[in-house]
């Protein structure tokens, strides 16, 4: 079969186990997979999630753990460790199969600690529109990524971790008189962490 007419198989669903053996199985199962016509393989995201070993890998951590630093009290992804990956992936390949990796660039979670930002409450129909004062809030925003010292320095050192806007189901703030956690629709601005 052409790639042109090609068939792409998504190799995974929510709720496989969280037994770190998917790689190894896809890497067994790679010839079999072409011998059917399969040309193109979608895996799930490689990297650590926020659950740590039972994150499907869209609660996002650590964009640069694929299964090879202690953090999140595992080691291997859900999926399996860096190495089993890097083999699922290059047995693909060799057996002819275009394999797509499924990354999620645009969000982050399980933050290790909190940071002291500015926020301010916003219209919900309007989110541009600012209807409070600022008000200096603590927020789960900072990324220590504890595992490995080679991690990109971008990752840690001097840059913004949050800039934009909440939805006020995402984050509580705490009023200064009764204690009690309400949510609102904030606009937040970080500072850098270091």
């Amino acid at each position: 079969m052409g790639k042109e007419n090609g068939v792409m198989f998504q190799y995974f669903e929510w709720y496989l186990p969280a037994d770190a053996s998917l790689w190894k199985t896809v890497s067994a199962n790679a010839q079999e997979l072409s011998d059917k016509g399969v040309t193109s393989v979608w895996l799930p995201p490689a990297y650590k999630g926020q659950a740590g070993i039972d994150d499907t890998g869209y609660g996002v951590y650590d964009l640069y753990d694929l299964g090879e630093f202690d953090q999140k009290k595992t080691v291997p992804t859900k999926y399996g460790t860096k190495d089993e990956y890097i083999d699922a992936v290059n047995k693909l390949q060799a057996c002819g199969i275009d394999v797509y990796a499924d990354i999620v660039l645009n969000h982050r979670m399980g933050a290790d600690e909190t940071e002291t930002v500015q926020a301010v409450k916003v219209k919900e129909e309007n989110r541009t529109e600012t209807v409070s004062d600022p008000k200096t809030i603590g927020a789960w925003t900072k990324f220590t990524l504890p595992g490995p010292s080679s991690h990109s320095p971008e990752e840690t050192a001097g840059i913004p971790t949050l800039s934009g806007t909440i939805p006020a189901s995402t984050v509580s703030i705490m009023t200064s008189s009764k204690r009690n956690p309400r949510s609102t629709n904030l606009k937040v601005s970080s500072g850098t962490t270091g």
